[in-house]
């Protein structure tokens, strides 16, 4: 007989695709906006300026998007799991700092400048649950790693 499933092994593979969905769409919607929206919300947070606030409105939807995809489908999974984890690490720290030196943002940004109009608080708790939801899958790779492509090659 085959190899039967654990309860709950699907669990990890279907956090892991939507969870790359989620970045997918961010980048997506980001990509689509106007040029500059993505660069006014990065600016809002007084944290970045000039030329990085720039490479970092440019280039960052690019990745989401590509990285999203990526960890959807399970292709370099552990590369797409450890940099998105980062990125989330990255602006949960943007959107504390905000909050704690009273900066006043409309949008976040997360997702395009028509859908990001969450309060910081709000956002700092989403943010929350896809850092665990990451340090989950990283705590149960095997079963993270099930039905990828990485294991197809």
């Amino acid at each position: 007989m085959g190899e039967r499933m654990k309860p709950g092994v699907g669990f990890f593979s279907i956090a892991r695709m939507l969870t790359g969905m989620v970045f997918a769409v961010s980048g997506f919607l980001k990509l689509v906006a106007a040029p500059d929206d993505f660069l006014r919300s990065v600016l809002s947070y007084r944290i970045l300026s000039g030329t990085p606030a720039v490479v970092l409105a440019r280039g960052l939807p690019w990745a989401e998007l590509c990285l999203g995809v990526f960890l959807a489908l399970g292709l370099w999974t552990d590369f797409a799991l450890l940099t998105l984890w980062i990125f989330v690490t990255a602006f949960s720290i943007a959107v504390f700092l905000a909050m704690f030196r009273g900066i006043s943002i409309e949008g976040c940004g997360c997702f395009g400048p028509k859908m990001s109009a969450l309060p910081l608080s709000m956002t700092l708790t989403l943010d929350a649950a896809l850092w665990f939801t990451f340090l989950l899958l990283c705590m149960r790779l095997s079963e993270t790693h099930r039905f990828t492509l990485d294991r197809k090659f």
